[in-house]
């Protein structure tokens, strides 16, 4: 068995350890192309060889991710244990405190200050069905801003094309993909909104296999995006028109929320919170991927 059958078959029995269905379709892609020859000068298609490297990187990635995770259930294990003999110990002392205090202790909503009286200070009332105060409920928190502006080399979405109208069509080619024949709208609105199409691309192979798989077969969306009112509802999905509709929508999500609101404009940034992990998502194997194929796309 090649190194890169092993990896991929490796990959596969991690897929089905974790039940993740999301990166399914990832594997699939890694089995499709797995025993393709290497065309000779074509530095869009991808040899066994890549495919075996980035099946090894997920399943490291991943166990260092898992790692990470025990250590924190351990700590946080060890944090509670030391709450709770602390709490223990700490109880009769303040039970005979309180007893101690006697007549001295006031149950009202007055507490004796000097000479009078005065009104203790309320809590606010809590909601708890949210935990929320009830009368100012928190407003959703956005990402926390990144420390420093972006720059290429940390794979900023931002940017002018790296690949031409004809490389984006051989890759949608490539796939089967039912968007062929619109790598010049991908180009033209990524110009247009001042984003990489390599990365428009490379999130549409990596949600769909470029729409042939999942539920942009029915939705026509790039990008797989929930749904939101405003738009046509297909199983918690966004659903258009077009697919030059479905690409607008994505570079305006990723330039209005992401970028405009939110301050995200790497690949780092976005993904955890575009495809987060209590979504059934693996960010750090989505960030490899979408790397990955940008890279590979540029030749580099």
């Amino acid at each position: 068995m090649s190194r890169a059958t092993a990896a991929v078959y490796d990959y596969r029995d991690y897929l089905d350890r974790e039940q993740d269905d999301h990166e399914y379709d990832s594997w699939r892609g890694l089995v499709a192309h797995l025993d393709e020859p290497y065309p000779a000068g074509d530095a869009l298609d991808m040899p066994g060889e890549f495919y075996a490297t980035r099946a090894e990187q997920i399943i490291r990635e991943d166990r260092e991710v898992r790692a990470r995770r025990m250590r924190g259930v351990v700590a946080a294990l060890v944090l509670a244990g030391l709450l709770a003999l602390g709490l223990a110990l700490a109880t009769p002392v303040i039970a005979r405190a309180i007893a101690a205090a006697g007549s001295g202790l006031v149950l009202s909503r007055y507490t004796e200050v000097g000479l009078g009286a005065v009104p203790a200070v309320e809590a606010p009332v809590i909601d708890a069905s949210s935990g929320a105060v009830a009368e100012s409920p928190p407003a959703p928190e956005a990402p926390a801003a990144p420390s420093a502006p972006a720059t290429s080399g940390d794979y900023a979405v931002t940017g002018p094309p790296s690949l031409s109208v004809e490389q984006i069509e051989r890759v949608l080619a490539k796939y089967g993909s039912p968007a062929q024949g619109h790598g010049q709208t991908l180009y033209d609105l990524g110009v247009r909104y001042g984003i990489d199409p390599a990365y428009a691309l490379a999130f549409f192979v990596h949600e769909s296999g470029c729409g042939t798989k999942g539920v942009a077969r029915f939705t026509m969306s790039i990008g797989n995006i929930r749904w939101t009112p405003g738009y046509e509802n297909y199983e918690g999905y966004r659903k258009y028109d077009s697919w030059a509709a479905s690409m607008e929508d994505w570079y305006k999500l990723i330039t209005d929320l992401y970028i405009g609101q939110w301050g995200l404009r790497t690949v780092d940034q976005i993904v955890p919170v575009y495809a987060p992990a209590a979504d059934r998502n693996h960010p750090p194997s989505y960030i490899s991927s979408v790397k990955s194929m940008v890279d590979y796309w540029r030749g580099k």
